[in-house]
């Protein structure tokens, strides 16, 4: 027995279809064959069910479809667009680079002519330190004045008077270090106007007990004018000079006991005027290769190095 409504078969006897509750008929009974078509006509509805599914996906894929087609067209355009503005960042970036460039090779090429360390007490002129020895020599073999005074020897004829004797001035004698910004000249009246003379550094014993003092007294970063100077514009020798005017034996540019104080490359002999020749003799520490060195400079070398103003300084040695 079928369901009129339904077309489900029911047990016999029912009075209303347990699928969809339609009351159940004589009708339904005796007609099953007409049930059967009603099967077969529901049952295609069905199966008809997924194609509309289908149907229903197949209109959704288009616009899934769509969506990466939109993003590549976008991306399409950035990539299009983008290059230009990275290379006018690139070539930005690489002008500032180049003028940073310049920047810092004019400051370490000015660097290089102006700044002085601070560590190293230098000389009045540092282009002096570059030419070193090289330049003596050449100037040596060239200047004529140097061959002339040769077989003349004028610095053992000068002295008026017979100096004191070098021998007795060995040993620690009283030393008193003035700061002051006077020129050679001027350290040497006063040291005599104070009842000494201008410091005469004979062995190395003197010299060590000199440098202790300046170190006791702080007074590392002063330069000290010494008693020895050139004898003349015209001469190459630097000797000691005397309470009378008068000049020692000893060359202190030539001999073995004093050659070891001088900075590399000193005496210079150098100056373009006749008021920067370095005819005069001082000493002052250098950082670089920690120690006292001797230069030989104009005599009033404020005037040449104004920065050395409140660093020149003098030795009065005192007989004890």
């Amino acid at each position: 027995m079928f369901c009129k409504k339904c077309g489900k078969q029911l047990k016999d006897g029912v009075l209303f279809c347990t699928y969809c509750g339609e009351k159940v008929t004589l009708t339904n009974v005796s007609s099953q064959i007409k049930a059967e078509d009603v099967i077969q006509e529901q049952e295609p509805v069905k199966e008809q069910m997924p194609v509309k599914e289908l149907e229903s996906v197949e209109e959704q894929m288009p616009v899934q479809e769509i969506e990466p087609v939109e993003e590549l067209e976008f991306v399409e355009e950035s990539v299009h667009k983008e290059p230009p503005k990275n290379l006018f960042q690139i070539v930005i970036i690489g002008v500032l680079i180049l003028v940073i460039i310049g920047l810092v090779v004019g400051y370490f090429i000015r660097l290089g002519h102006y700044k002085e360390s601070d560590e190293d007490v230098e000389t009045f002129s540092s282009q002096e330190m570059d030419s070193e020895s090289e330049e003596t020599e050449e100037m040596a073999e060239e200047s004529p004045v140097e061959k002339a005074e040769e077989p003349a020897e004028p610095e053992e004829a000068e002295p008026l008077a017979e100096p004191v004797e070098e021998s007795t001035e060995e040993g620690i004698h009283t030393y008193e270090l003035i700061v002051s910004d006077v020129t050679w000249m001027q350290a040497y009246d006063d040291c005599l106007a104070r009842g000494g003379h201008l410091v005469r550094i004979n062995s190395e014993e003197e010299y060590q007990a000199i440098l202790q003092q300046i170190r006791e007294e702080d007074k590392n970063n002063i330069k000290f004018w010494l008693g020895g100077m050139r004898t003349s514009a015209d001469s190459y020798e630097y000797r000691w000079v005397y309470e009378d005017g008068t000049y020692g034996d000893e060359i202190l540019n030539q001999d073995d006991k004093y050659l070891s104080y001088w900075l590399s490359g000193e005496p210079s002999y150098q100056g373009e005027t006749p008021e920067d020749q370095e005819m005069y003799l001082n000493m002052f520490y250098r950082g670089k290769e920690e120690r006292w060195v001797w230069n030989d400079v104009p005599n009033d070398i404020i005037a040449v190095v104004n920065s050395y103003s409140g660093t020149v300084g003098y030795i009065c040695e005192y007989e004890n």
